[in-house]
């Protein structure tokens, strides 16, 4: 596998480049990606407001680096291309970032291992279904990891020249005000790496200095928040509080959840987790590359005891398993035409396994989006769901120059599901548990006929199961719309 060494890296970032593009999914935005997607319309539409709102209101839930930096990629796109479709657009945005992070961490690997081990570990990188999936979706975690990794290489830079120090600490600061908590694996990194690499540049009080970034960022965007926004020491509070606690607490016990996270991801890093295994088996550690490969990879998968079942938490700890799985892969004999056959088909299949995944997904997303662009115009709107629709309420909104979004009015079975946040004006109501008032648990066809009755909305949208429920005492002037989906259900008041 000869390849002038000017060229290679090119090529492997091109052909990186051009898979993002082919796996963006157009399937309907949903979940957090909806919910995301609408603050980044609403920031679009205030691009100086540094604070992120969520349908006219103050958001603590996320910082606002993510939004801002996937602003800057969808503003210029839909720009150019305003018949591009919103789904590709948006999810361009990650893949964009990830397409950089490509870039950012073969530099990485050059400083630990030699040319052809880093054009393997970026090989890796690029083409792990991790990251190809949830790379290309529409979450914070593409900006995180980017930020996340420019830091590092910052810090590698920082070792002989302390004027990339600057730069290191602002990518650790928008790091924490993308994913808070999780920005903090770069200080224990960049410790680590000068640490194994020259012990001298921790008497340096600015690289010292610059570990606190990350925290300090936090301290001062929860300040300007709380100064800012009414009531929003209380809300900021929250915000950190959910983020943190709640969770670490979330889901099986520890070892359970490590057992489940870890047999998840491995999974989604078929093959190459099986590979890094073997590369981690041959580190020499009594060298101070691969003492720091052995730490990075330690410290980035402590995102493995956290939470259960979002496997897009753990993307930090693909660059260093990468780097790993480079090792063994870069002594094969490449010379070896059958070998390198038989490896070109199984990466395929895994692509297709990676195509496949992304091509199949629930049925109530699109009835989400149905039901969004049926309530589009409608000036008040009435949600009685089980957990929130962001979905809906996208679609319902987007593109529009005077959102009504105050004509929206939503109420919830399960206050405390995922996305069920999205129902509330603020986090605050659902960590103290002050949200009472607004939920429909225990409803009876009296109770959701009245809320109808008492609203007098011009349009309602209702799941499957509550519509059972208020199916049996139904109000009259309210017919089902015609596009019932037998998921969600929207019914309009007769004109």
């Amino acid at each position: 596998m000869r390849i002038a060494d000017a060229r290679l890296p090119l090529a492997v970032v091109a052909a990186v480049a051009l898979l993002r593009v082919l796996f963006i999914p157009s399937a309907p935005l949903f979940g957090d990606e909806a919910f995301y997607a609408q603050i980044t319309d609403e920031l679009m539409q205030h691009p100086f407001d540094p604070i992120p709102h969520f349908l006219g209101y103050p958001s603590a839930y996320k910082a606002p680096a993510g939004f801002f930096a996937y602003a800057a990629v969808i503003a210029p796109l839909t720009a150019l291309l305003p018949q591009l479709q919103v789904e590709l657009a948006y999810r361009f945005a990650p893949a964009f970032y990830s397409i950089l992070s490509v870039f950012v961490f073969y530099a990485i690997a050059r400083e630990l291992v030699r040319e052809r081990e880093a054009v393997f570990a970026a090989i890796v990188f690029g083409l792990a279904n991790e990251t190809l999936v949830w790379g290309n979706t529409f979450f914070l975690d593409s900006a995180f990891l980017f930020f996340q990794l420019a830091a590092t290489y910052c810090y590698f830079r920082a070792l002989t020249s302390r004027r990339w120090l600057l730069p290191a600490a602002a990518f650790s600061a928008l790091s924490a005000l993308t994913k808070t908590y999780v920005a903090f694996l770069i200080p224990v990194t960049a410790f680590g790496l000068a640490f194994y690499r020259d012990r001298q540049v921790l008497r340096d009080r600015a690289f010292l200095a610059s570990l606190l970034s990350a925290p300090l960022a936090l301290v001062a965007y929860g300040a300007y928040f709380s100064i800012a926004v009414p009531g929003g020491q209380f809300e900021i509070f929250s915000s950190y509080l959910y983020d943190g606690a709640a969770r670490l607490s979330y889901g099986a016990s520890l070892p359970g959840r490590l057992a489940a996270n870890a047999a998840d991801f491995f999974k989604a890093l078929f093959p190459w987790g099986i590979i890094s295994l073997l590369g981690a088996a041959a580190l020499n550690m009594n060298k101070w590359q691969d003492k720091f490969a052995a730490l990075w990879a330690s410290v980035s998968s402590i995102s493995l005891f956290v939470m259960l079942g979002y496997p897009w938490y753990y993307m930090p700890a693909v660059p260093p398993l990468a780097l790993l799985a480079s090792r063994p892969l870069s002594r094969l004999p490449w010379e070896n035409k059958r070998l390198v056959a038989a490896l070109c088909v199984a990466v395929f299949i895994v692509f297709s396994l990676t195509a496949f995944s992304r091509g199949v997904h629930s049925p109530d997303e699109s009835a989400l989006k149905e039901a969004g662009l049926d309530l589009r115009g409608e000036g008040r709107v009435l949600f009685l769901v089980d957990a929130g629709v962001p979905s809906t309420l996208f679609y319902q909104f987007h593109g529009m120059k005077n959102p009504g979004f105050d004509g929206v009015t939503q109420m919830v079975s399960n206050p405390v599901a995922p996305a069920s946040y999205t129902a509330f004006r603020t986090l605050t109501e659902i960590v103290w548990g002050t949200h009472a008032n607004n939920t429909l648990e225990n409803a009876t066809p009296a109770y959701v006929r009245g809320l109808i009755a008492n609203a007098s909305p011009d349009a309602v949208l209702l799941s499957a199961r509550i519509y059972d429920v208020y199916s049996q005492d139904p109000l009259a002037g309210y017919p089902t719309s015609n596009n019932a989906s037998g998921y969600y259900y929207v019914l309009k008041r007769a004109k």
